[in-house]
This record gives C-alpha cells, sequence and structure tokens, in this order.
C-alpha cells in the first residue's frame, strides 16, 4: 500500500549563545582523556575536542562530563573535562555524532543547540577528520527555594521536597520529577540545577529510613495523635489536590524564593489484608504496593506505599492519606510455580480498611519464534542478541514490561506476563532489519495492545522483520536557501485513528548540521509531514498538536522499501503557528 504525506516547514534561525559549533581546525595542545561507556563497535581516525565554559563569566568548566553518541554505526563515548575545561575524544569512526555536555548545577546542553531544552544537531565526521574548538558553555541551572511548615506553622524537618514539571512518558503528558531535596532544622529546601520552565512543588513528610512518613506533630518526630491524624503529600501553595496546585515559572538561571506552605493534616487510615494463592493456599513471598488512581488508567502522581507480606500472607499498609488507590501485589505460592499477580481498587476515606482478600492469579506465557523476510541482506548471524517484550502502554510500578532473549534458533518463552493489555515490541534487532509484524492467535497486533488473561498461554506468537525499510530525506532551508537546523521535522499519519502514544506512524527527526534530514522506518500509507521551529520531545504524540500541524503542507507518497527525497522550506501556515 502507498500513500501520500504532507510536509510543511518552519525552523528558527536564532543564534547559539551558549553551545558553539566550529569548524574543524587542528589544535594539538588539546589533552588526551578519553573513557567509554561501554565497549565501541568500532574505532577510527577522527576525533572531537573542545572546552566547556560558563555561560555567566566564561570560567573553564572541571570535571563536566561531554558524551558523544552516534548511531551508526552505534557507539557511545564518555569523557571529563580538565582543570581547564578541555576535553577531547579520540578514535572515532566516520559518522554523525549527538553531543552533550552536563554537570551537577548546570543546565545541559547539545551540540547545536540555540535554547534551553531546544533540540541539538548532529556532528557530521569523516574519516581522520579532528573536529576542533567545538566548544560549550554551560548555564547555571535555576533554583527553587522556601521553607515547609506544619499545622501549627513550626519549621518541618526532613521533608522531601520535588520540583515537577510536565513532560511526555510513554507519549503521555505527565508531571515528572525535576529535582527534588530535604528540609533542614528551619524548614528550609533548595532544588538547584533546573532548566527554566514552569514548575509545581510537592512535600511530603519522611521518616528516617527514607520512605513516606505521615504522622502528625514537629519535625516528624512524634507518633500519630490521637484523632489518628497525619499529613498528606501536599502541593504548593498548600492544597492536596494537583488540580490546586499553583505552577511556578523560573526562567533561565534564575531563582523562585520564598515557596513557603504548609503540610495539611489529615485522618489517616490503616489498610490490612490477606494475599493468598490461586487454591486460596497463604502466599509464601510477596510484595503489597498500594499507588494513587485517577481513574483515568494513568497512575497518578504521589508517592507509593509498600509493605512486604508477613505470616500466613498477611499485609498491612498503615498512614494511609485519604483517595482513591490502586493496590498492586506480586508474590508466589506453595501450589503454583512463578510469579503471580493481583490487583483491586480502593477508597480511603480516613478510617481503617480491613479484610481485604487479594487473590494471586498467573501470569500470562507467551511462546513463539522470530523471522526474517528474504531480501537483499541475510538475517542475524547471533539471534541471542534479540529480545521480545510485553509492555503495559502506561507507566506501572510492578509488572511494566516483561521480557525474553530469543534462543539462537529463533524460539523464545515469554513467561510471568501480568493480565491485562500489553504492547507487543522487540529491541537488539541490528540493521537494517525492523520489526513488520506481530502475529498473535492470526491477527497482527502490531499497532494494537493485546490484552492477556490470567493463565493465558500463546502458542502461536511470531515477530516478523524486514530489510524493506522506507526512508524520507531531504534538507531545510530558509526563503534564503540556507539551512535549517533548530527544527524538527514530525512525521504522522494522516488518519487520526493513528494518533497515539508511540505509535509507529508518528516520528520525529532534527536536521543535521547542514540542515539535512532523515527519517527511516514508516510504515507504508498515507501520511502528514511538518518541520516546525519548536516541540517539545513527544508533544507530537499529542492529537490536537497533530491536528494544528496540517494546514498549508506538502504531500507526498512512500511504500514499503521505498526511499524518497523531498527538499523543505518554510511555510506561512508554520510560521504563524
Amino acid at each position: 500500500m502507498s500513500g501520500r504525506i504532507l510536509l510543511a516547514v518552519s525552523c528558527a534561525v536564532s543564534i547559539a549563545i551558549w553551545a558553539e559549533p566550529a569548524g574543524a581546525q587542528s589544535d594539538p595542545g588539546r589533552p588526551a582523556r578519553n573513557t567509554s561507556l561501554r565497549a565501541a563497535p568500532a574505532t577510527g581516525t577522527a576525533s572531537i575536542s573542545g572546552q566547556v565554559l560558563t555561560a555567566d563569566t566564561g570560567r573553564p568548566v572541571k570535571r563536566a562530563r561531554v558524551l558523544a553518541t552516534a548511531s551508526d554505526p552505534p557507539l557511545t563515548r564518555a569523557v571529563t573535562t580538565d582543570e581547564g575545561g578541555l576535553y577531547q575524544i579520540d578514535e572515532l569512526p566516520a559518522g554523525s555524532y549527538t553531543l552533550i555536555v552536563s554537570k551537577t548545577g548546570f543546565v545541559d546542553v547539545s551540540y547545536g543547540q540555540r535554547r534551553p531544552l531546544g533540540p541539538g544537531v548532529r556532528l557530521p565526521l569523516g574519516d581522520g577528520q579532528q573536529a576542533q574548538r567545538i566548544d560549550f558553555r554551560l548555564p547555571r541551572g535555576s533554583v527553587i527555594t522556601g521553607h515547609i511548615f506544619d499545622q501549627d506553622g513550626e519549621p518541618l524537618m526532613r521533608t522531601s521536597v520535588r520540583a515537577l514539571r510536565f513532560q511526555y512518558v510513554q507519549g503521555e503528558r505527565r508531571l515528572v520529577q525535576a529535582g527534588s531535596d530535604d528540609t533542614d532544622d528551619r524548614g528550609q529546601f533548595r532544588i538547584y540545577g533546573l532548566p527554566p520552565g514552569t514548575y509545581y512543588v510537592s512535600a511530603v513528610l519522611r521518616t528516617g529510613d527514607g520512605s513516606p512518613r505521615f504522622r502528625g506533630g514537629r519535625g516528624g518526630q512524634a507518633p500519630e495523635d490521637a484523632q489518628g491524624r497525619g499529613y498528606a503529600p501536599t502541593y504548593y501553595p498548600g492544597v492536596t489536590s494537583t488540580s490546586e496546585a499553583l505552577p511556578i515559572l523560573v526562567g533561565l538561571s534564575q531563582e523562585a524564593a520564598n515557596i513557603e506552605f504548609s503540610l495539611q493534616l489529615v485522618t489517616t487510615a490503616r489498610v490490612s489484608g490477606t494475599l493468598v494463592g490461586p487454591d486460596g493456599s497463604e502466599a509464601t513471598n510477596g510484595v503489597v504496593m498500594m499507588t494513587p488512581d485517577d481513574g483515568t488508567g494513568q497512575f497518578a502522581l504521589g508517592p507509593n506505599y509498600t509493605g512486604r507480606v508477613q505470616d500466613a500472607g498477611a499485609f498491612a499498609l498503615s498512614g494511609i492519606p485519604p483517595g482513591r488507590y490502586l493496590i498492586l501485589a506480586r508474590g508466589q505460592a506453595a501450589s503454583a510455580e512463578g510469579l503471580l499477580f493481583a490487583s483491586q481498587a480502593i477508597s480511603v476515606s480516613g478510617e481503617e480498611v480491613s479484610g481485604i482478600n487479594l487473590m494471586l492469579s498467573a501470569g500470562a506465557t507467551l511462546s513463539g519464534t522470530v523471522s526474517f523476510e528474504a531480501g537483499s541482506n541475510p538475517p542475524p548471524s547471533d539471534l541471542s542478541q534479540i529480545r521480545v517484550s510485553a509492555s503495559s502502554p502506561v507507566a506501572m510500578p510492578l509488572g511494566g514490561t516483561t521480557n525474553a532473549r530469543v534462543r539462537p534458533d529463533g524460539a523464545f518463552v515469554m513467561a510471568g506476563i501480568p493480565p491485562g493489555a500489553r504492547s507487543l515490541t522487540a529491541s537488539g534487532v541490528p540493521g537494517p532489519w525492523a520489526l513488520k509484524e506481530v502475529w498473535v492467535n492470526g491477527r497482527d497486533v502490531i499497532d494494537t495492545p493485546i490484552e492477556f488473561r490470567s493463565g493465558q498461554t500463546a502458542t502461536d506468537a511470531r515477530f516478523v522483520f524486514t530489510d524493506r525499510v522506507s526512508e524520507i530525506s531531504g534538507s531545510v532551508r530558509d526563503g534564503q536557501g540556507q539551512p535549517l537546523v533548530d527544527c524538527w521535522v514530525i512525521a504522522f499519519a494522516a488518519d487520526p485513528a493513528r494518533w497515539r502514544p508511540q505509535a509507529r506512524q508518528i516520528q520525529a527527526s532534527r536536521p543535521d548540521g547542514t540542515g539535512v534530514f532523515n527519517l527511516r522506518g514508516l510504515p507504508s500509507g498515507e501520511y502528514y509531514l511538518a518541520a516546525i521551529d519548536r516541540a517539545e520531545s513527544g508533544e507530537w504524540y499529542e492529537p490536537a498538536f497533530l491536528e494544528g500541524l496540517r494546514p498549508g503542507a506538502v504531500k507526498i507518497a512512500i511504500g514499503e522499501g521505498e526511499t524518497k527525497s523531498q527538499d523543505l522550506r518554510l511555510t506561512a501556515a508554520a510560521t504563524n503557528r
């Protein structure tokens, strides 16, 4: 099947102020301090060197980490700057490299980056080329500081404070932790090294062993009060719901001070019950976790409460604030082999919840083979490097992903898959091969999560790989014909039904230093393609975002194994976005 792809372009041409790409020049004075993160599959005669300086004072940054990665050939190298902020990476094979510089207290910077959190560009290297004076200027991280108090306005020590920001995780927009700190004896916290952006601040009292604590009393040391009250996870400016939390905007290398609020004192509860095997026998080993549940299928933000199963399969979790939760359990029983699983939704309102009976059930088993369509390349000689996986479409605290290694004969057995929807994927497959189809029960499920039942056994799975991989490449240029590198080129299916997280029909790529982009492995079909100046990583899985990219785009067709070239320029629709 073939179809059409719609193209739209909008890219920025601003000048980098803290990442400074430069031409390749000779500089024999650079120090050689090369350290490999893992064994490189190839070595060469090229090198990259430069200096890392602070963005504000221009002073050298010593012991900064410079990471260089390439996909063809696959390679990862890291070095550390010396006392003068100098670095050098030697013995690199020809390829296209991504460079990232990081150090605690500073904002990470990528080569060619022109704004915080913006895209970088790849640095092309030829055999024997010495790319020198590839310098970076690291901006200092932003800071959020303030105090946490108890219900009487007294400072709370050993309270864990987190700075949260929205990011795309597995294609879903979620609040994730960007930094944290524990309060001191004055109740003061200071979270540093943050990139600029919008944050939400949360706080939870902790015990000496680091686990969440919801006891009343100053300093977190007093026992629970007579009314059974404790501190709930609280968000600035002193609310227990993320929907009521106030955002805090922090600029580049700026400080947001005086973020002060009191933890909310609520009536907590004890939740207890028994974990049993499939036949009702007592669980012999296991762990029980309670995680906040917002009712949308996603796991809500907040701390998890975990406990081990005790004698006779009993479990108990104390200090649970009011709210909706999902109890997840994983364990073993004398009557069954392997890991068993259980889950149950409950609500806690401040009163003890007891007598919960969690019955463990066996996970599913999937077995089958991997195969390679006849093409112009021989199949991989070592199939044992391939892993097949069953992953939950949403992040899960327990049992999110189950893996199995493929045997040399191409067969695999994946046991212990927790009940629920799972997407089937593969990793460790060498190029030019790509996963084309996943067949289970006579149905191709590569683009559709499959529902696994407790104890289910499926023996006819087939992972099919092909070397007929589509490819779209071209250059991105402005109205004067100059290459544009500070942009994203995004391809997405014309059918909105395909606009979902981690869909194969959605891809994003950044042009290299010459403005050339490459999109590889799109399934045949009809697409839109848009190049835009600003996008948060993963934002292209958002249907509303994709809908806004469609007007004014260019059309193109692609089929299985087809290679096409398309040069792109700015469009008025994208420019006014």
